[in-house]
C-alpha cells in the first residue's frame, strides 16, 4: 500500500514527496522486516528511482547499487527486481 502511495505522489508531479515517502518506507521496512526482505528492496528501488526522476542522478546511481546487489544476493540475478535495478540507471 505504501509503495502505491509513493508512486501516486510521484505521478501527481510531487517527486520530492515520493522521495520522502520512499525514504521513510525503506527505513521502516529495513528496521522491521530486514535489509534482505523484498519490501525493503522495493522501497530502496523506489527511493533510487524517484531520486533519479527528481533530477539527482548522481545520488540515484549510488542508491541503485544497494537494492541491486542485495536482490541478486537474496533472490538471484534473474529476479525481476534485480533486472529492474540493473536496467533503470541506464534509461534516459
Amino acid at each position: 500500500m505504501r509503495l502505491a502511495h509513493i508512486d501516486a505522489a510521484g505521478a501527481a508531479g510531487d517527486s520530492e514527496k515520493a522521495v520522502e515517502l520512499a525514504g521513510r518506507l525503506a527505513e521502516d521496512s529495513g528496521r522491521t522486516l530486514g535489509d534482505g526482505h523484498l519490501t525493503t528492496l522495493q522501497a530502496r528501488f523506489a527511493l533510487a528511482s524517484w531520486t533519479s526522476k527528481s533530477g539527482d542522478e548522481a545520488t540515484a546511481r549510488q542508491l541503485f547499487e544497494t537494492p541491486q546487489a542485495d536482490t541478486v544476493s537474496n533472490f538471484g540475478d534473474d529476479h525481476w527486481l534485480a533486472v529492474d535495478t540493473r536496467i533503470e540507471p541506464d534509461q534516459p
